[in-house]
Formats: structure tokens, sequence, C-alpha cells
């Protein structure tokens, strides 16, 4: 899950180190770097609910996107530390975060506490400093979708664990559902086109471990083109109808 298309600049809107003592709606999320995390609300000295797990782990991410429902954080803070894959994981999060309708997302760096506590460092003063781009796989605009007019792209439409709905070019209508094991066959065949793009997009009610299968699966077959994005009205309701159509 490491190579992502769109390059997307750091943001110069990196918030200071200072600590919010009165602001209890944050949800803070610090990244160790090997997918490991660490997840609080508030502010760096009273650390509420702090809890520790892998991104990896779809269990422990249910949970977290689960209270984050509940607790209805007005901002998410993604920090990522100084490890390994680091960058990956919080493209990850932050992708996550977009497709579960979590729309006042940043990043930031650790405060002096932060650094301490967790025992890492913010890597984001090393980034501004050698001006290194940042690989998303997002949209650069929050409503932007992939005009897809050449048959050199191929729309998969997340269902859940076990399948897929995808079609080429623009025409929604053409594709057909694929179970992961012929979906990768297809991408197989596809991959090797000049200018191929893999646009994956998991429905409203997809879950966390699908999504991740899903990149595992573009991994697995070694695409090297592809990005996540929402769906668009006409996509989800499809998606919907399928997921309401019995299996014979």
């Amino acid at each position: 899950m490491k190579n992502w298309v769109l390059i997307f600049m750091l943001p110069v809107l990196v918030a200071g180190c200072k600590t919010d003592k009165k602001d209890t709606s944050k949800l803070n999320i610090v990244l160790y770097g090997y997918d490991s995390i660490a997840c609080y609300y508030g502010n760096s000295i009273e650390l509420t609910d702090l809890r520790y797990g892998k991104i990896t782990d779809s269990q422990f991410m249910d949970t977290i996107l689960t209270n984050a429902r509940d607790r209805k954080p007005g901002l998410i803070v993604l920090k990522p530390g100084d490890g390994a894959s680091v960058l990956g994981n919080w493209e990850q999060l932050d992708t996550l975060f977009k497709i579960n309708n979590f729309e006042n997302r940043k990043i930031d760096t650790l405060d002096e506490k932060e650094q301490k506590f967790f025992n890492t460092t913010s890597i984001i003063p090393w980034l501004k400093e050698h001006e290194k781009p940042l690989n998303l796989f997002l949209p650069k605009e929050e409503n932007e979708h992939i005009v897809v007019p050449t048959d050199k792209t191929l729309v998969v439409l997340i269902l859940n664990e076990q399948e897929a709905y995808a079609y080429n070019g623009a025409v929604m209508k053409n594709g057909r559902k694929y179970s992961y094991e012929e979906l990768g066959l297809c991408l197989r065949t596809k991959k090797s086109r000049s200018g191929f793009l893999a646009v994956l997009k998991p429905g409203e009610k997809c879950s966390y471990k699908s999504t991740v299968d899903m990149l595992d699966l573009m991994t697995l077959h070694k695409v090297k083109n592809y990005k996540m994005e929402s769906p668009t009205k006409e996509e989800q309701t499809l998606i919907d109808e399928l997921l309401e159509t019995k299996v014979e």
C-alpha cells in the first residue's frame, strides 16, 4: 500500500506547538510509524480516553470510528512522528476519516508534552525544511471526482469484504460484479497498459477491513497507479442496489 498517484505538497497551514487547554472536542492521533498509533481527545495534558493500537487492526479502528461518531469531535488532528512508513500511515488515516464523512481534518506537529510522553518527534519540521512532497491518493478538492473517458481507467466500487463492482471508462452500467479473486485477475491484464489508473471507491456502508483488503489487492497485483475517493451519488445508488440484490 505504498504506491499512490497524486502529489500534494505539505500545507503551510501547520499550527504551532501550543497546547489548547480548553479544547475537548479534538481527536488527536499520534502516528508512530510501523502502523502504530495513539489516539486521545482534548489536550496533551489530560489525554482523555487515550488508546493505543494499529491501523491494520480492523477491530481497533472500528472502535476509534465508533467513538468518533458518538463524540462528534469538531476537528481530527493527525500528528506524524518520525517512524518508518509514517507518511503512508497518515495517508491511510486521512482517507479513512474522509470516506467516513469527518470533513474537518488537519495535519499538525506534536507539542513538547506529546513528544516526551509518546517518545517520538514530529517529522513535519524535517519535511518543511526539505520540501518533501506527500503522495496522496485523495482528490485535490473535496468534491473532485475522477472523469473516466477512456478504457485506461478502471473504477472499482467496493461493496463488502468479498465483492466489488468495476467498470471501465465513464459508462457505469456497463460494469459487473467481481469477487476479489476475479478482480485480481482483471487487474493483472489491465495494469500493463500505459496510463492505467484504478479508482477505488468504498461505499457508505463499506467497512474499514474491506477498504484495507482492496488496498492490499492493489499491492498484491503490483498496481502502481491507483487512488481512492468517495463515490458519486449515482455510484452510491448503484452500490445500495447491488447490496440489496440477493446472491443466487
